[in-house]
C-alpha cells in the first residue's frame, strides 16, 4: 500500500513522498504552481479547449436536454419556444403599441418585433452565459473535487450550448421571414452571421470563466450579475434606435455606441434582417475586445483553480 494511504494523507496534487525509517525524516515535495506566464497562456487555453473538445460537446448536448427535462414535447421546446415569443412580440408591439423602426423593408407589423427578436438573439446569449456564470462550477461540487477533471470545459459547454439554441433561433426568424416576406427578403449576408458571433462567443467564455471562478468564492456574485446583466440591457440598443437618445445627453450616446454590445446587435440586424454588412472597423475591434476579455477570463480561472477544491 502507498505510504501516503498508510499516514492517512488525501493527496489533491501530484506530489512525491520519500521516508526513511524514521516518521522525522519525513518530506513532501508537491508539485511547483504554474507560473504567470502559463495562466496567461492562449496557446494553451486554445490547446485546452481543443483537447477536450469531445468533452465540452457531451456536456452542451446534455445541457440543452435537461432543459426542457421531463416536458412533454422535450427538445421540441427548443423550436417551439423561440416562435412563441415571436408571436408574442408581435402581439404586443405590433398591433398594441403599433411600434415601428423604420429600417429595411419588412412588413409593418412585424417591423418592430422581428428587429428586436433578431437583436435579442445575440443578447440572450451573453445574458444567460453571465447569468450562469457564478454558479457553473459551484454547483457541481462532486467535480470540483476531482483533480483530473478539467473543470475549465463548464464554462465553455454552456456557452456552446447558448449559441446552438441561438443558432436555431435565428434558423427560424430566417423561416418567418421567408414566410412574411418573401424568398427575397433572404440576402447573402446572412452567411456573415457566425463572423457576428465570434466576438460574442470569446466575450461571453471570458466572463463565463472569470465569473464561474469568482463565484466559487463569493455567493452573492449571482445575484449582482443579474442586475448588471439588466442594466446592460437597456445599455444595448434592443428595442430603441440610438439616433433617438436626446442631443444633450451626447456621453450617455457615445457609451451606448461604443458598447461592445451595441456592435455586436446592430451586426446581427445588419446580416440577417437588413441585407447589409457589418461595420466592419467597429466589428474589428469588438473581436479584439473579445479575445482580451477572454484571455483575461482564462488567466482568472486558471489562477484561481487551485484553491476551488479548498472551498468545497
Amino acid at each position: 500500500m502507498p505510504l501516503c494511504g498508510v499516514l492517512g494523507i488525501e493527496s489533491r496534487y501530484p506530489f512525491t513522498l520519500y521516508s526513511s525509517l524514521h516518521m522525522r525524516d519525513l518530506v513532501i515535495r508537491t508539485s511547483t504552481p504554474p507560473g504567470m506566464g502559463e495562466h496567461f497562456s492562449p496557446v494553451g487555453m486554445v490547446r485546452s479547449i481543443w483537447e477536450h473538445r469531445q468533452l465540452i460537446g457531451n456536456f452542451a448536448s446534455r445541457d440543452l436536454a435537461e432543459r426542457h427535462k421531463g416536458a412533454l414535447l422535450g427538445m421540441g421546446w427548443n423550436f417551439l419556444s423561440p416562435l412563441l415569443t415571436l408571436a408574442v412580440y408581435t402581439i404586443v408591439f405590433g398591433y398594441i403599441f403599433g411600434q415601428r423602426w423604420e429600417k429595411g423593408n419588412l412588413p409593418d407589423k412585424l417591423d418592430f418585433p422581428l428587429t428586436f427578436f433578431a437583436g435579442n438573439i445575440l443578447f440572450h446569449v451573453f445574458a444567460e452565459c453571465a447569468n450562469r456564470g457564478p454558479t457553473l462550477v459551484s454547483g457541481k461540487p462532486n467535480l470540483v473535487r476531482k483533480v483530473v477533471f478539467p473543470l475549465e470545459i463548464l464554462p465553455v459547454a454552456a456557452v456552446w450550448s447558448a449559441c446552438v439554441q441561438a443558432i436555431i433561433t435565428a434558423a427560424l426568424l430566417l423561416v418567418v421571414l421567408a414566410c412574411v416576406a418573401g424568398i427575397g427578403a433572404l440576402h447573402w449576408q446572412i452567411v456573415l452571421f457566425p463572423v457576428v458571433m465570434l466576438p460574442l462567443v470569446m466575450m461571453s467564455v471570458g466572463v463565463a470563466w472569470g465569473l464561474s471562478a469568482i463565484g466559487v468564492f463569493i455567493r452573492d456574485l449571482r445575484h449582482v450579475v443579474v442586475v448588471l446583466t439588466q442594466l446592460l440591457m437597456f445599455m444595448t440598443p434592443l428595442f430603441y434606435k440610438v439616433d433617438r437618445i436626446p442631443e444633450q445627453y451626447p456621453w450617455l450616446r457615445a457609451i451606448i455606441e461604443h458598447n461592445p454590445m451595441s456592435v455586436i446587435v446592430e451586426s446581427g440586424r445588419r446580416v440577417l434582417l437588413w441585407g447589409e454588412t457589418p461595420d466592419w472597423i467597429a466589428l474589428q475591434w469588438t473581436i479584439v475586445f473579445g479575445a482580451a476579455v477572454m484571455l483575461t477570463g482564462h488567466f482568472i480561472f486558471s489562477a484561481m483553480r487551485r484553491s476551488m477544491a479548498d472551498v468545497h
